[in-house]
């Protein structure tokens, strides 16, 4: 305020700013600063809400996402148990569950992430 930064004189019957004192000075500038710091501290605590909210549902999709691989791998897996050993897709079933193998290692990946 100007009262802290400019001292009164009295003059004539009234009164009138002085030249600013060195400690009103330094005042102002140490409030400015401190107000500087606050509005970015607050900047940075809504940001961090912001994440926390972002991350949980990051989490929540990838917890979504293990399952429904899992999910779709196991009805996979299930529908090769039940393959007729004369079927001509028999030859690539090694393959198949090779790379439905990689899917539980996916599934396992999202599911730390989650």
């Amino acid at each position: 305020a100007a009262h802290e930064i400019f001292s009164q004189t009295p003059e004539a019957g009234g009164t009138k700013p002085a030249s600013p004192t060195v400690e009103g000075l330094y005042a102002q500038k140490l409030r400015m600063k401190v107000a500087d710091v606050t509005l970015q501290s607050n900047a940075a605590m809504t940001m961090v809400k912001r994440a926390k909210k972002f991350f949980t549902r990051l989490s929540e999709a990838h917890m979504r996402f293990s399952k429904e691989i899992s999910r779709i791998g196991a009805d996979e897996k299930s529908k090769i148990a039940a393959m007729n050993p004369q079927d001509r897709m028999n030859s690539c079933r090694d393959a198949l569950l090779y790379i439905l193998s990689d899917c539980d290692g996916m599934a396992s990946v999202h599911h730390r992430f989650g």
